[in-house]
């Protein structure tokens, strides 16, 4: 999924989800949270998806896009029945398909947000209606040349590449939690990791 996109829907699912390790930013402006996000959270995302791309098997691996399945999800659904070997007839996938699209999940159209529902808004490029000029920066300063490399390209619409040399874009806010002093003989990468606070670094997937 485009990581923008996530960025956006990961702060609003952690404010309706009491379980999630984040909730506590439950009365954090969207915009705040969104930053939080950019901080501590995307430099995982964008390496999970770099790692899911290299480490998918050729013949026993399949990778299916979000925005893919909202463009065509038969076509999707039946790319991942096949690639499992799972025979149903076109009318079983279809009454499968259907019982799941948004609008008939949520009662809603595609776009009709519902911020309290885990099912929100049903669409891409919904970072287009939230990402401020700071949010763009932030963003560009931490994922960079590796955002194109899951395959969602940029787009005229996103920051050209900085020169080189060209200073980094400041955080547009400061961080929620000040962040602990590196411990002694970690290299700086790491402590930065070491001292995201606890709930940045729980309860999400990670790559094998």
């Amino acid at each position: 999924r485009d990581l923008r996109d996530i960025c956006v829907s990961w702060s609003h699912y952690v404010r309706v989800t009491p379980a999630h390790p984040c909730h506590h930013l439950k009365d954090v402006p969207v915009p705040e949270a969104m930053h939080w996000f950019i901080e501590h959270r995307l430099d995982d995302y964008v390496w999970w998806q770099a790692e899911w791309r290299r480490r998918v098997d050729p013949e026993l691996g399949l990778l299916a896009r979000y925005e893919d399945m909202l463009a065509d999800t038969p076509g999707v659904f039946r790319a991942i029945l096949d690639h499992f070997r799972i025979d149903l007839t076109p009318a079983q996938r279809d009454a499968i398909v259907n019982a799941q699209r948004f609008s008939r999940v949520t009662g809603r159209a595609p776009g009709q947000e519902d911020k309290s529902s885990f099912n929100r808004k049903g669409i891409s490029g919904d970072w287009r209606n939230h990402f401020t000029p700071e949010h763009r920066a932030a963003f560009d300063r931490v994922a960079g040349s590796r955002f194109a490399q899951p395959g969602y390209e940029p787009g005229a619409d996103w920051p050209p590449p900085r020169p080189p040399g060209a200073a980094r874009a400041p955080a547009s806010s400061p961080p929620l939690w000040p962040a602990p002093p590196a411990r002694p003989g970690v290299a700086p990468a790491s402590a930065a990791r070491a001292a995201t606070p606890a709930c940045a670094r729980r309860g999400e997937p990670r790559a094998p």
